[in-house]
């Protein structure tokens, strides 16, 4: 799933760098990329409370 979000991000930030958008466009390649950093994040999180309930006792 990371490696998925990962080159959705990749590929919108070639279309913010490659090409000529106006101020609208823009904005909406940036909001796009926001949402899927969210859902990184949250895949990351939920990867990592994961990891705490799988970790033995002291």
């Amino acid at each position: 799933m990371l490696a998925e979000l990962a080159t959705q991000i990749e590929q919108l930030r070639g279309r913010l760098d490659g090409e000529q958008l106006d101020a609208a466009e823009t904005a909406d390649l940036l909001e796009q990329i926001t949402q899927l950093a969210q859902q990184a994040l949250d895949e990351i999180e939920r990867r990592a409370e994961g990891l705490e309930t799988t970790e033995p006792s002291p």
